[in-house]
């Protein structure tokens, strides 16, 4: 057995007071990651939150390293290092939200001003064209197989090669649509102007499934990392509970986008 570190201690009062936060109904605990790092000697707790009904989540993090519990077992203190642990927060968005981000800022600013650090970042999904062309080659197929012979086999490769040239979910929509229009018109000429209702049919629901397909794919996302500078110990434990109450604020302002 051993005594309780700094850490241990903000860890069991932050625990705490999200879980009520989850309890009162506005934010809900949907991940728990309690860490230990062996390579450096460091310990991380995780909590991810998300506001009921939101598309957002945040993580909020308490770490500490091996200078800290050095510092705190064995007096061994380095310069101007303070034993305990550090906090923070991030705030994962949908990719089109970074369009706000001066606002975001500006709001992030007015609640904490110069207690913390801000930083954005802009991460985007792509798939190799390989990948997406043969995705969209299977749906493809699979409906041009079930059509009648209205729909011409070399309309549907044109489509695959067409579609697959693009890397994002939004553009692989975009072209299938072109594609799919043409194929139709294709599948008419190749019937002296009458299109079968089967092969109609079939073509729209190729569409319908590989635009629901690509689109599901996720475009990027947009996060908003606040660190608080101060590094805490057993004395922050009220003002660790205040910081909460206002991530919480601040996590549900910036989904209903209250600036």
């Amino acid at each position: 057995m051993f005594d309780p570190t700094i850490y241990d201690n903000l860890k069991v009062v932050l625990e705490g007071k999200l879980y009520d936060l989850d309890a009162e109904g506005g934010l809900a605990i949907v991940a728990r990651h309690d860490r230990v790092d062996l390579a450096t000697m460091s310990r991380t707790f995780e909590m991810m939150l998300q506001p009921r009904g939101g598309a957002s989540r945040a993580i909020v993090a308490l770490s500490s390293g091996m200078a800290d519990f050095a510092a705190e077992h064995r007096m061994l203190r380095l310069a101007e290092h303070r034993p305990g642990a550090s906090l923070s927060l991030t705030l994962e968005l949908p990719y089109e939200r970074a369009e706000q981000l001066d606002k975001v800022h500006a709001y992030s600013l007015r609640l904490w001003g110069e207690e913390v650090d801000i930083a954005h970042e802009l991460t985007r999904t792509v798939q190799p064209r390989d990948v997406l062309g043969h995705a969209v080659g299977e749906v493809w197929s699979e409906a041009c197989e079930g059509t009648t012979s209205d729909v011409s086999d070399e309309a549907c490769e044109s489509a695959i090669r067409d579609a697959s040239k693009y890397t994002t979910g939004e553009a692989i929509v975009d072209k299938f649509m072109d594609a799919a229009d043409r194929v139709t018109v294709d599948a008419t000429v190749n019937t002296s102007g009458d299109m079968s209702k089967d092969a109609s049919t079939d073509v729209s629901k190729a569409v319908a499934r590989a635009g629901g397909e690509a689109s599901a794919m996720p475009d990027g996302c947009y996060r908003i990392h606040i660190h608080f500078r101060q590094r805490l110990d057993e004395s922050h434990m009220e003002e660790l509970e205040q910081w909460l109450d206002i991530a919480q604020m601040y996590v549900t302002d910036v989904e209903a986008e209250r600036y």
